[in-house]
């Protein structure tokens, strides 16, 4: 994040108010709408094949993508969850845990 001292134009002051209205605009989406939000910005961010499988509140996997580093391919599952304030590494390890094995779905 940039330094306040570096804010020379007010960028950072005119930020805090665009958050906060993604924050609303994002908290407002239906469950199936921010799942296709996720499926976008994976592809973005260079997954191939990201497909949402999972079904609204049914507390398991809601999609799989694949991730091409280089000559690797990694067969990737998700899960979209909206949280208010930060995620810590415990939850995360809690959530992936049924998914340590073969990908399954119960």
């Amino acid at each position: 994040m940039a330094d306040a001292r570096d804010d020379r134009d007010g960028v950072l002051d005119s930020c805090a108010g665009w958050r906060a209205d993604l924050l609303e605009v994002l908290g407002k989406l239906p469950p199936a709408g921010f799942e296709r939000l996720c499926q976008q910005a994976l592809r973005k961010c260079g997954f191939t094949r990201v497909e949402v499988v999972g079904r609204t509140g049914d507390g398991g996997m809601d999609g799989a993508g694949v991730l091409r580093v280089n000559l690797l391919s990694f067969h990737v599952l998700f899960q979209c969850k909206r949280w208010k304030g930060s995620v810590g590494a415990a939850l995360c390890a809690t959530s992936a845990a049924p998914w340590s094995g073969a990908p399954t779905r119960g």
